[in-house]
């Protein structure tokens, strides 16, 4: 089945992808396992998953999380963005919260990161310091310009965006 799924992923696009998928006998796991492995196209299984997210009976569990959220460190740019995507639309439930912050942390203060995964991390941050208020304080640190300046400038605008209206979420 891994052999069929990584011919499908080298040669459909996510649309066609979503089809096969739904067509094939292909489990969860088998998907979340190809998604955070090393293959050259593992990156489109991660992308695979998000679009998958609303089928029903289809929906990431901590587990599988947890796995995903480990995997990251270790993969490209591009597809570090893509699992924190799916990260950023699941259920959180029993999530291991410290480290999926922890994580999003090290990647946006790693400057020579593309833009659209640090954003991403922020898009972490912000969410979790929604639910854990006292977090921003780290967050308001992150957004100094040695950290900021080095996004690209639509992604630097999006990103001062994003944390302002945290902020003043967070004062009224």
């Amino acid at each position: 089945m891994k052999a069929f799924l990584l011919a499908a992923l080298k040669t459909a696009g996510i649309a066609d992808m979503r089809v096969v998928f739904e067509d094939a006998s292909v489990s969860l796991n088998e998907l979340v396992d190809l998604a955070i492995g090393d293959e050259t196209y593992a990156w489109r299984a991660a992308s695979l998953l998000y679009a998958l997210r609303s089928v029903e009976g289809f929906a990431l569990g901590s587990e599988e999380l947890g796995y995903i959220i480990r995997s990251i460190p270790a993969k490209c740019d591009g597809h570090q963005r893509e699992l924190l995507r799916l990260i950023l639309n699941a259920d959180w439930e029993d999530l291991d919260e410290a480290l999926l912050f922890d994580l999003a942390v090290g990647l946006w203060t790693q400057t020579t990161k593309q833009s659209s995964v640090r954003i991403k991390a922020l898009e972490v941050m912000l969410l979790l310091s929604k639910r854990y208020p006292e977090l921003m304080n780290e967050v308001d640190c992150l957004m100094q310009d040695a950290y900021v300046d080095t996004l690209s400038p639509v992604i630097r605008r999006s990103a001062q965006r994003m944390w302002l209206a945290q902020k003043k979420k967070r004062k009224a």
